[in-house]
């Protein structure tokens, strides 16, 4: 009997080192609703049917820039609901877009681009390093914190640049010979 069992061990153990067993592997799915970039920028623009970010930025000079987070998803084959939430140096929620929704249709779209902008305004609020949290579905997908530039005063030194003189001509200068 125990040389029976040997027997039959032996042959399973053959059988499966000489490649009786196959099996194969499944390509994992794409992964949907896949962040390609999230980033602060100045400016967006049209390209087509989507929008393109300007340069990204951490810096912002609000009298200068607009202020911009700027979302490119891929692979997005149902609805979404897009969120994005900016706070300011005292970590106080200064806006919330509440959720806006995209891809009602649930058709396969390969690429969607978003943004939203910070009205920043001076006189209301401060300087300092922001932050703004953006979601998807409900989901933090990413937080980004950048730099808003105190306003400056204005010059004293009159409108002309320091490097041209600058003179106080009489009123009838035209008439000076």
């Amino acid at each position: 009997m125990r040389h029976e069992l040997r027997l039959g061990a032996a042959a399973v153990i053959l059988l499966a080192a000489s490649g009786c067993f196959s099996f194969k592997i499944r390509p994992l799915p794409v992964p949907v609703n896949r962040v390609e970039s999230l980033l602060m920028c100045a400016a967006v623009e049209e390209s087509g049917d989507l929008l393109k970010s300007g340069e990204p930025r951490k810096e912002f000079d609000p009298g200068r820039n607009e202020i911009l987070c700027f979302l490119r998803l891929e692979e997005v084959e149902q609805r979404i609901a897009l969120r994005w939430k900016w706070y300011s140096p005292e970590h106080e929620l200064v806006k919330d877009t509440g959720s806006t929704e995209v891809n009602a249709e649930e058709r396969y779209l390969a690429v969607v681009t978003a943004y939203d902008k910070l009205d920043w305004k001076p006189d209301r609020d401060p300087a300092g390093t922001w932050t703004v949290a953006v979601y998807v579905d409900g989901d933090l997908i990413g937080r980004l914190s950048f730099d808003i530039k105190p306003d400056e005063a204005p010059s004293e030194k009159g409108p002309l640049s320091p490097l041209i003189p600058y003179a106080v001509y009489p009123r009838d200068w035209r008439g000076m010979s």
